[in-house]
């Protein structure tokens, strides 16, 4: 990858209108016509979310993710949604924008296990980046799925 990367967190109040088409074109392009896996993108969770936006500097969104806090105080954050624009695979982008959502939950919710539902091909890179599996492979819109979770560093 040429250039760097210019992240920013948001929550969805702050998120302005061409950051939100950015992000559904984004999200829409992966999920939904690459993997040819109709679901509800707008699920309703959106803002619940802080959003992690990683632009170029020509303002391209390459990377992007959403967190959550717990819902519990007994509960875990969790990580979704990581995409990497297909332009920029294989760059190490997807190490840099999951690690920068992890050192935001660090800050927020020290000593905290993080959960990610991984679809299950990516489940080694999720690996590498300090999750482990918990429970079997299953099925989500389609498309396998693992639950995962980071122990509390």
């Amino acid at each position: 990858m040429s250039g760097e990367i210019h992240w920013r967190w948001c929550t969805f109040e702050k998120l302005g209108p061409y950051d939100l088409y950015d992000i559904l074109a984004l999200r829409q392009a992966v999920f939904i016509i690459e993997q040819q896996c109709l679901f509800p993108d707008a699920d309703g969770r959106d803002h619940e979310a802080y959003h992690l936006l990683g632009r170029t500097s020509e303002g391209t969104l390459a990377a992007y993710l959403r967190a959550f806090p717990p819902r519990s105080p007994e509960g875990h954050p969790s990580l979704g949604r990581v995409v990497v624009h297909p332009r920029f695979r294989g760059s190490g982008l997807g190490r840099l924008v999951v690690e920068e959502g992890l050192r935001m939950i660090g800050e927020r919710y020290p000593k905290r296990r993080v959960r990610i539902a991984a679809q299950h091909v990516v489940e080694s890179f999720y690996r590498r980046m300090g999750f482990v599996r918990e429970g079997e492979p299953y099925r989500e819109d389609g498309i396998v799925h693992v639950a995962m979770v980071r122990p509390s560093t």
